[in-house]
């Protein structure tokens, strides 16, 4: 490549840290002090130049994998990222994301209404996303403590939204009130209202899946001590979306879950697509129990997950 001015110098950096490096478009806009659109331009301008040539490998999925455990979820479909990623985190993250972007947009066609939870996983695959049409992208739960400062829920749906020609309903409230009372009230704020009602219209929910234990789930790690063993003695092993679970994919429900902003479990359960996003392991019981409760019909995941899973079933 030659190098004719400044800014191609910053396309080939770019290019470097994007294809060879496996940076994400985010990261390279923190790097380089450029918004990550710019980045994205950058990349489109590199294409259509010709200063990068994409050749088509193997699927990063592995479909002997995938269809073992889709069969041993009984899910409409599920996706595990190929043993060629590799096992580290940030590796597997950015397979999961990648390949979850695709089967989210495969499902929410150009006119669809797509709900969105909050993860590393998730904001990924928000990454990888390029456009989903003239789609309604809606937050799923309240933002919590933990993603005041940095990409939550709000952050993530603005910016899939803002990659489509559709619109965005978001709304800024904790995902745990402090009583069950303002989180009443809070749901009769017009604009919390507005983007809640879009929850019976959802065609596609993307979620992430958390397991009942400390630094598992965003909100066991939000109540008390006192309250997560009470969920716990009441049967709960994990939550989706802040609707918390038994083994069998019930909903499990104390005082403290009535403190929750977010879809509920009668809401998730009508949504024609559900796709659980997993990339950390630990989380069989929870997944099984959620494809048990038909409350997912798809799962994008790794090699780790889909392997405990598998193990745990022919046990």
């Amino acid at each position: 490549m030659t190098i004719a001015s400044d800014t191609d110098a910053m396309i080939e950096a770019i290019l470097r840290r994007y294809y060879l490096d496996d940076v994400t478009k985010l990261d390279i806009a923190r790097e380089f002090g450029i918004s990550r659109f710019k980045v994205a331009r950058l990349l489109e301008e590199a294409k259509r130049r010709g200063l990068v040539h994409i050749e088509i490998a193997p699927s990063a999925a592995d479909p002997e994998r995938s269809e073992r455990l889709r069969r041993a979820l009984g899910l409409r479909r599920a996706v595990v990222v190929a043993d060629a990623v590799g096992r580290e985190p940030d590796a597997v993250r950015r397979a999961v994301g990648r390949l979850s972007a695709r089967v989210v947009t495969e499902l929410a066609g150009r006119a669809s209404v797509v709900g969105i939870s909050s993860s590393l996983a998730l904001i990924a695959m928000g990454e990888e996303l390029e456009s989903l049409g003239d789609c309604t992208v809606v937050q799923l739960t309240g933002v919590l403590s933990s993603e005041v400062t940095g990409i939550g829920p709000v952050e993530l749906v603005r910016d899939v939204a803002a990659k489509s020609s559709g619109r965005s309903r978001v709304f800024y409230a904790p995902f745990v009130t402090p009583t069950a009372a303002s989180a009443r009230d809070l749901r009769q704020d017009p604009t919390i209202r507005w983007a809640m009602s879009a929850y019976p219209r959802l065609d596609v929910a993307v979620v992430t899946v958390g397991r009942w234990s400390a630094g598992a789930s965003g909100l066991y790690d939000s109540l008390t001590a006192r309250e997560c063993e009470q969920l716990a003695h009441a049967g709960a092993i994990g939550e989706v979306c802040g609707i918390v679970v038994d083994g069998d994919g019930a909903p499990v429900t104390t005082p403290a879950t009535e403190r929750v902003l977010g879809i509920s479990y009668d809401e998730l359960r009508r949504v024609p697509e559900v796709v659980a996003v997993v990339y950390t392991g630990n989380r069989a019981p929870v997944i099984r129990a959620l494809a048990a409760g038909k409350l997912i019909t798809s799962i994008v995941t790794s090699t780790a997950v889909a392997d405990e899973i598998l193990a745990d079933a022919s046990a």
